[in-house]
């Protein structure tokens, strides 16, 4: 029975772990393309030093830079051994593309909620049942 037990949780793990696995993946890319829609630059690693620096990059992170008194936004692809570059211009665009990515999620789910969501009358009868009252 307590080999049955430690295989299923040790099952349940490995499957928590792929699922985040699938999810992280999948922000990464979508990370990417934001980047690249805002004007990033890909720079491929071309030695064995900047693929080494590339490794201590921290992952799924857009981190600010200086570099001969300039500010620059680098987000590492380890997977692909470069990284995107971007100046303030592409780090402003960025931001606003993730800003309108957020908001267009949120319609999503407001879409969802469909005509439940915004129905009056549902919500009056939790004020009824609770003595709470909408508005006041």
């Amino acid at each position: 029975m307590k080999i049955i037990l430690v295989a299923f949780k040790l099952m349940a793990v490995l499957v928590l772990l792929a699922l985040t696995g699938c999810a992280s993946t999948s922000q990464v890319k979508q990370t990417e393309q934001m980047l690249t829609q805002a004007g990033f630059k890909t720079i491929a690693a071309s030695s064995d030093k900047q693929v080494q620096h590339l490794q201590t990059l921290p992952v799924d992170k857009l981190t600010m830079v200086k570099l001969k008194d300039k500010t620059i936004y680098v987000f590492p692809d380890p997977a692909h051994n470069q990284i995107y570059v971007g100046s303030l211009t592409e780090y402003q665009s960025y931001q606003q593309i993730l800003g309108d990515s957020k908001i267009a999620a949120q319609s999503r789910v407001m879409d969802e909620l469909g005509e439940d969501g915004n129905n009056h009358a549902n919500w009056a009868e939790w004020s009824n049942n609770t003595g709470w009252t909408y508005g006041n």
